[in-house]
């Protein structure tokens, strides 16, 4: 019962109550008289609404009495009341993507009735983006069933004709991972929905249960740990694809295996393993893999006489190059040795030389079939690279067929090499150098060539151009055996020239314990003033705005040692000087940790104070031409050395060393005879493969 209503039986009542009293007073009369008419049912005053929808597929809402009421297609027949006694203008406001109006209204006393129709909706389109989805997912989105998603489908187009279609629901992930979407251009008809999922992670103990020859990296969920020695390792990982190994340093394989969860799925451990291998020719059986347990597998049957085979790791990647086979990869999967070539060499392609660097190998082939030189890069990933430099074999003109090409080490910091090649024919030829940086070309010039005197490679100038030494074969009133001059790329000058050297000269960079570059030179009068200085470091000089000057500095002035050969491969630097009837002895030894104090290397290995080292002569022929130019050199491997110890032919020891006293081992005792017949062919972190005098591969085992 409403207010107004009691409010009018009240008064009713109050007004019959008087009346009878008025009736009543000063009469006895018992007789009540007629009855008083019912009071009247008065209604309520409210207005109602009743709204009718047609074709509904979203939510609209209705505007009515200052009020807003929601309308979805569950409710066909909606109705709304309002204490307001007057009538009022009804408005719809239409979903997202369907348009709604009011095609028919009625009014009867306070009651309004209004006819919504709609029309269908729009089809519209949401672009579904996901990263790293491992496993599947679904989602639903403007009404559609659900749409799955699997691994390595990065997107899908889904349609709908819903027209509430703003935010699209995951209902279904994987169960290792939390996937999270956020929703872009809601409003428009194609909207796009990004999806990201994270890897529930774990913390993941790593066992080292070997050795670790070379150095190990182990991927996690945001960091890369490197392992160098035995010590377990913690680190943060996945559930689902947990850790596992980067790559590596040196020559290795190294396999990572599971060990289990804990029940809580928090922890997960594993144990690491590495052998280290080499890879070396064996006597009528081929090109032998052996790893540092003794297991063998031929990767290439065949009857090889001393074939020079270099092993390369590039990180995650096991590389051997050789100019008999050219470039192979070895794979182990499941257990089994793959021999492959690499993909995107032509078949057609004959390798004519490589260089190593730490992160490049850059490979020389002819291809046969175009008549052309290239020079192709391997990085560590090997990822595909289209050659770095192209050159003709023979052009049209007769005087440009290339006689001659290979690469040419400029510095052992970085990975600065030089591409040369003698072009032309027997009466005229012209040296050709490039020099590369990092993969790129950077400088090039060309000189006359008269004699087939040699030349010699410096190093880094300050701004990174290669210099180049060589001897003046240009100017026929020079005697070429006594003058050389200095290129640098892109510079070709003459100026200065260096007089009165040898043309044997061996001219040869090494970075010192602060990796600054020195250019050390070794022949004869290498100062301009006579004396007798043998051995001399070069620097180059400007003042003001004049030219470059080169300047010689005597490393020593002991002209009692006839300083006779000197090497490097990079890693070790090593002097040798002439010493009685044997020869060879070593003067001076640096690694990667500066100078070497070789009394202090005899006394705490052992090895003796008279240390001796073989010599190689190596020969420069240009083709066609009878005269060569021959020096000598000390070869190092990858870093180590054959020594000798002994003082006399009747008795001595054969040695391996990297210039630090915990890495030098005795291999054997032998005559200085023999063991100059000896051969270094590979060298590791505890392997090195030798050959002897009588041809016998040795696979030698040493560890600190």
């Amino acid at each position: 019962m409403t207010a107004s209503k009691n409010l009018s039986l009240f008064s009713i009542l109050t007004i019959g109550c008087v009346f009878l009293v008025a009736c009543g007073g000063g009469s006895n009369n018992n007789n009540s008289g007629p009855n008083p008419p019912d009071a009247p049912n008065e209604e309520a005053s409210n207005t109602s609404l009743t709204v009718r929808t047609d074709n509904l597929q979203g939510t609209a809402v209705i505007d009515w009495q200052g009020q807003q009421f929601t309308l979805d297609p569950s409710q066909p027949v909606a109705e709304f009341s309002s204490p307001n006694t007057s009538l009022a203008e009804v408005k719809v406001t239409s979903p997202t993507f369907q348009t709604c109006e009011i095609v028919g209204s009625s009014e009867e006393d306070l009651k309004q009735t209004v006819e919504v129709l709609c029309n269908a909706p729009t089809t519209h389109f949401l672009e579904v983006t996901i990263e790293n989805l491992k496993g599947e997912l679904a989602l639903t989105w403007g009404g559609t069933t659900p749409v799955t998603f699997i691994q390595n489908q990065p997107s899908l187009s889904v349609s709908s004709e819903s027209a509430d279609v703003e935010l699209p629901e995951i209902v279904a992930q994987p169960e290792l991972q939390t996937c999270s979407g956020e929703l872009g251009s809601e409003r428009e008809l194609n909207a796009t929905f990004t999806i990201v999922c994270a890897d529930a992670e774990s913390e993941h103990i790593v066992e080292i249960i070997t050795d670790i020859p070379f150095p190990v990296f182990l991927r996690g969920t945001t960091n890369i740990v490197e392992i160098t020695d035995r010590s377990p390792v913690t680190m943060q990982g996945s559930q689902i694809d947990g850790i596992s190994i980067d790559g590596s340093a040196g020559t290795q394989f190294c396999e990572l295996q599971q060990q289990g969860f804990s029940e809580t799925l928090d922890k997960q451990r594993w144990q690491l393993s590495c052998r280290e291998y080499t890879v070396h020719v064996a006597p009528e059986t081929g090109v032998v893999l052996t790893f540092d347990d003794r297991e063998q597998h031929v990767l290439q049957p065949g009857d090889y006489d001393d074939l020079a085979i270099t092993p390369v790791s590039r990180y995650n990647r096991q590389l051997v190059l050789s100019e008999a086979f050219g470039a192979k990869e070895i794979i182990i999967q499941e257990q089994q040795v793959v021999w492959q070539d690499i993909p995107d060499i032509s078949e057609n392609a004959t390798l004519i030389d490589y260089l190593n660097t730490d992160t490049i190998s850059y490979l020389l082939y002819r291809d046969s079939e175009t008549e052309r030189y290239y020079v192709q890069q391997l990085r560590d990933s090997f990822e595909r690279s289209e050659p770095i430099l192209s050159h003709a074999a023979n052009n049209d003109a007769e005087d440009q067929n290339v006689l001659s090409a290979e690469l040419v080490p400029v510095s052992f910091i970085g990975n600065e090499i030089a591409y040369t090649e003698i072009v032309g024919n027997e009466e005229s030829r012209q040296r050709r150098i490039v020099g590369i940086l990092d993969g790129s070309p950077i400088r090039e010039f060309k000189t006359p060539i008269v004699n087939d005197n040699s030349f010699m490679v410096g190093g880094s100038h300050s701004d990174k151009a290669p210099f180049i030494f060589q001897v003046n074969d240009t100017n026929p009133l020079l005697d070429p055996e006594n003058r050389i001059d200095m290129f640098i790329l892109g510079q070709a000058t003459r100026d200065p020239i260096i007089d009165r050297l040898d043309t044997r000269l061996k001219v040869l960079n090494w970075p010192d314990e602060q990796n600054q570059l020195r250019i050390w030179a070794m022949g004869k009068n290498l100062l301009p003033n006579g004396q007798g200085v043998q051995l001399a470091e070069l620097d180059i000089i400007q003042v003001g705005s004049g030219p470059q000057q080169i300047v010689w500095r005597a490393i020593s002035e002991n002209t009692d040692l006839a300083y006779d050969s000197m090497g490097s491969d990079g890693k070790l630097f090593v002097i040798n000087a002439q010493d009685q009837d044997l020869g060879h002895r070593v003067i001076s030894m640096f690694n990667q940790q500066g100078p070497v104090n070789l009394p202090a290397l005899s006394e705490i290995s052992g090895i003796g104070a008279n240390l001796r080292t073989q010599r190689s002569e190596v020969v420069q022929v240009v083709p066609n031409e009878a005269a060569a130019i021959s020096r000598t050199e000390v070869t190092p491997v990858n870093g180590w050395v054959l020594l000798f110890s002994g003082e006399d032919n009747s008795a001595g020891e054969l040695w391996i060393s990297n210039g630090q006293a915990d890495y030098t081992f005795k291999v054997r005792d032998l005559t200085w005879d023999i063991f100059q017949r000896y051969q270094l062919k590979f060298a590791g972190a505890n392997m090195a493969v030798l050959v002897s005098d009588t041809n016998e591969v040795e696979v030698f085992d040493f560890k600190p």
